[in-house]
């Protein structure tokens, strides 16, 4: 049995003799597992009910019973504690520091301008209401002048003048739904943002890269192979050139590309593959994918003398996104035009995206494009790479019988 009672110390009195004293505060006592616990508490009626709730909590405990004490004790965390305490789960199953960066300012945004303190405070309408804000609010305003010293450029000044768009909308509602489904499984119940649907994104693309063409490809190449090497680039501009082809005709995407050594290379198989380590995948899957011949015959020359486990493409730059200055840069000296009519730009993103875009062009199956891409699901291929094509769709209409 526990008890509550008033701790006595020796006092000094004014008249220069001691005595006893209690304290002011009530202190709790009781037992767990065997020891001995006691917590200052305050009034006595306070300290009562205290000491009801821990021994009710032990007697669970010992009944092997939830503790309900510590379910609300959780329910009242704040959650920008457990915030946190879910990166450091995201950290543990190994997803990418860009992910949890992201991650980790769009769940402190939206716990700031939507008010959320506890568990309770979640729910869906303020968060729609979040999420209009966003869109209707201006990122940024527009750059005034003709001054280019740090200016961003106009095509990227006149999307973050306008308000958030579909896909990034989307992408705050991923963060919360995740969110929320991890703390309802530690409350042992159901996400209050299981009903929220994601916005169309067809109806406000902001972002539409453009494939090159096979002759705009072509053009490329050469003219990144013949570039001297310039200030303080790591990649030069041969390897630039086998770089922007072994992306072309891979679909590896920078960061794979980065960590890219002879051993990587398989060359003598049939057929002829690039494996890149899960460790080193984004898809955290190890899966061989196979080369063209003619790709493979530029590389041997062009791996020879090299170490096995020498870095092909050194540097930090996938990093640092400088592969995006360096086709910016190439694209230029090759005369070929970054942007096309409809103001879609081409990205390095395009070369993957002309890989897939032309396995399913040279007739493959939508499960083989799938593997080849390395996507997790095949919606992925369906949704941003299965382009319609006008000419084969009218070819299909005219199949329809006349009645």
């Amino acid at each position: 049995m526990g008890r509550v009672f008033q701790p006595q110390y020796w006092k000094n009195m004014p008249d220069g003799s001691r005595a006893k004293v209690k304290t002011k505060a009530w202190y709790a006592e009781w037992q767990v597992a065997g020891e001995t616990k006691r917590k200052k508490i305050g009034p006595r009626a306070i300290a009562n009910a205290a000491l009801a709730k821990f021994e009710d909590s032990e007697a669970r405990r010992r009944a092997g019973l939830p503790d309900l004490n510590a379910e609300a004790r959780l329910l009242a965390a704040p959650l920008a504690d457990l915030a946190t305490e879910y990166l450091e789960v995201l950290a543990a199953r190994d997803t990418c520091d860009e992910y949890r960066k992201t991650t980790s300012a769009q769940i402190t945004r939206m716990l700031s301008e939507c008010r959320w303190r506890v568990w309770t405070d979640i729910e869906p309408n303020g968060f729609v209401r979040f999420l209009g804000r966003l869109r209707d609010t201006p990122r940024v305003k527009k750059a005034t002048g003709a001054a280019k010293g740090k200016r961003a450029p106009r095509a990227t000044d006149k999307v973050l003048a306008d308000g958030c768009g579909p896909a990034t909308l989307n992408s705050y509602m991923r963060a919360a739904k995740a969110f929320a489904r991890w703390l309802a499984d530690r409350f042992h119940t159901t996400s209050p943002l299981r009903t929220l649907k994601p916005y169309p994104e067809a109806v406000d693309v902001r972002r539409s890269n453009r494939i090159l063409t096979d002759d705009e490809l072509g053009k490329l190449l050469i003219a990144t192979g013949a570039a001297t090497r310039k200030g303080t680039a790591t990649v030069w501009g041969k390897d630039r050139a086998m770089l922007y082809r072994i992306a072309a005709y891979s679909g590896l995407r920078a960061g794979e590309l980065s960590v890219l050594t002879p051993l990587h290379f398989t060359l003598d198989a049939e057929p002829p593959v690039i494996t890149v380590q899960a460790a080193d995948a984004k898809n955290k899957r190890t899966e061989p994918i196979p080369l063209p011949q003619h790709v493979v015959e530029l590389l041997r020359p062009w791996l020879a003398g090299r170490g096995p486990k020498e870095k092909l493409f050194p540097g930090n730059w996938a990093q640092c996104r400088k592969q995006c200055q360096w086709l910016a840069a190439d694209l230029k000296r090759a005369g070929v035009d970054a942007t096309n009519d409809k103001g879609q730009p081409v990205t390095f993103h395009s070369l993957k995206r002309r890989f897939v875009v032309r396995l399913i062009q040279a007739g493959a199956k939508i499960h083989e494009v799938r593997r080849m891409a390395r996507h997790a699901d095949i919606s992925t291929t369906l949704k941003h790479y299965a382009e319609d094509n006008l000419k084969e769709l009218g070819a299909l209409a005219n199949r329809l019988a006349l009645v």
